[in-house]
């Protein structure tokens, strides 16, 4: 029975002392693969990051090593593994217990920022699948836009502009059944347009003359309108007027009014014209700025004038020659151009003597008045002697109005020669 107990306590003696070995042998390992600063500590995080992982891995390495060599419970080892520690002698102390608590503090610190990182990481994965399905699916569920006026989009932010204001345009393209109310264009009617109540205007001076500028605003605001005129070669502003109903202008010969009603502004320019406004007859543009941002189209109006004729007389020579075939009769006005003709004409039956005659007219001179009208003469020239005895005048000819202007009326005298 004593020699039972005996054997008992040594295997005890052994097992622990197969313990502190493990121990001790682990303690050097850490020791081998840290590096310490001068004070024997982790230099930086970084460092104390590599040394925890290192250290982790040393210990289980370590630790298979000493369970193959020291089965637990066994009496004596069977094969003892030394592991030389460059630097450190076996009189050297085991390495102090304050550096392995640094590195549970420094592995705990990892494991922490590990799992914050981890988390937010996550949270921001989460985030933005979200943003890329909403923008996918950002729609309203019924697919109907139901305010009113009628809307559409994805949104329901664009309102429609049909001729039927009831109407639901496509919910997705805006078209409109009805098509485009007044003053607003495009495959969906998301362009507005300024309308001239006249395409042309033509004005016999001296005049006054109005023509309108219709904007259909409908729900919108306008911040002003400008009537611009046109040239070759530039654009001038002659009137600008806005919203609050204050105007400007460059030319004291045009006025403006506002007037509102169902949702459309009219703006009007008067021109009052004296015989001496040729200066103002061009191309005109309605230009408006809108509030929202709408594209926009300008509508356009042409303004010609014309005058009437004026000193319009009959020049004949005293006496004619039924041989020569070169005498003149001479027509001359003050007419403007582009709306009237000067002629020659017979008394008895109003026709101009340069057709089916041996009469050739010839427009000899056009020198612009101060008036925007021309002074002409127009020559006729041939043999007469066919309309010996006839009355014959200078006709202008008003081609815009119809109307007709003579001179007096001159005899055709022709003698006969032997």
């Amino acid at each position: 029975m004593e020699g039972r107990n005996r054997m008992n306590d040594l295997k005890e003696i052994d097992a622990q002392s197969t313990e502190e070995s493990r121990h001790s042998e682990n303690r050097f390992l850490r020791n081998k693969y840290r590096v310490p600063d001068e004070n024997g500590r982790p230099s930086s995080f970084l460092r104390r990051v590599y040394n925890g992982t290192l250290a982790r891995a040393s210990d289980w390495w370590l630790n298979n090593q000493l369970r193959a060599n020291f089965p637990k419970g066994g009496s004596s080892p069977q094969k003892v593994t030394s592991f030389p520690t460059p630097g450190l002698t076996s009189e050297d102390p085991d390495p102090s217990p304050e550096i392995d608590d640094d590195r549970r503090t420094c592995c705990t610190a990892v494991w922490i920022f590990l799992g914050i990182t981890l988390i937010l990481a996550l949270g921001g994965g989460v985030m933005m699948i979200v943003m890329i399905l909403s923008s996918l699916f950002d729609e309203n569920i019924s697919g109907m836009c139901e305010e009113n006026p009628p809307r559409f989009g994805k949104r329901c932010e664009h309102k429609c502009h049909c001729v039927n204001t009831s109407e639901r345009c496509d919910q997705h393209s805006g078209v409109c059944q009805s098509g485009c109310i007044s003053g607003w264009t495009g495959d969906n009617c998301q362009i507005i347009t300024s309308v001239f109540d006249k395409s042309a205007v033509h004005v016999r001076l001296p005049s006054n003359e109005t023509f309108q500028c219709s904007i259909n605003k409908l729900w919108y605001n306008w911040t002003s309108v400008q009537l611009a005129f046109l040239n070759e070669t530039n654009t001038f502003i002659m009137v600008t007027v806005s919203q609050n109903g204050s105007t400007s202008f460059t030319d004291p010969r045009i006025s403006v009014s506002l007037s509102s009603g169902n949702g459309t502004d009219n703006v009007t320019f008067a021109f009052n014209l004296s015989e001496y406004s040729c200066d103002l007859e061009g191309l005109y543009e309605c230009q408006f700025q809108m509030e929202n941002n709408f594209t926009t189209q300008f509508g356009n109006t042409s303004v010609s004038f014309s005058a009437p004729p004026s000193n319009v007389s009959v020049i004949v020579q005293s006496e004619y020659s039924n041989d020569v075939m070169d005498d003149t009769v001479n027509c001359t006005g003050t007419i403007h151009l582009n709306t009237t003709t000067l002629r020659l004409v017979a008394m008895s039956n109003g026709t101009d003597l340069a057709a089916g005659q041996n009469i050739t007219r010839l427009l000899l001179d056009s020198s612009m008045t101060s008036d925007c009208r021309h002074h002409v003469l127009v020559v006729y020239t041939g043999n007469f002697s066919s309309l010996a005895g006839r009355n014959v005048s200078c006709q202008a000819e008003d081609l815009v109005y119809g109307d007709n202007y003579f001179s007096t009326e001159e005899i055709i005298n022709v003698k006969t020669t032997a």
